[in-house]
């Protein structure tokens, strides 16, 4: 979500849900804001997704299909 869109008083948040530990983990904006598949949305305010690709941390596979959260014209987001 983008900083301020929906809480002046959580002005920074996301949550990720990672299905080998079975957990949700926060998000800070300066880690997501700044990926492709982000500013992709950002940008075109349409769903999308990526090529897949494999992850250099895991070495699995994996890819993202998103959609805009908008208010308007106003880009608030997105949900992958």
């Amino acid at each position: 979500m983008e900083p301020d869109a929906f809480s002046k008083e959580n002005s920074n948040y996301s949550l990720r849900y990672d299905t080998d530990g079975d957990k949700f983990s926060m998000v800070p904006y300066e880690v997501y804001g700044t990926q492709d598949f982000y500013k992709q949305a950002q940008e075109s305010k349409t769903a999308s997704a990526t090529l897949p690709m494999e992850n250099a941390d895991t070495g699995k596979g994996s890819f993202y299909m998103t959609v805009p959260i908008l208010d308007g014209d106003r880009f608030l987001g997105i949900v992958t």
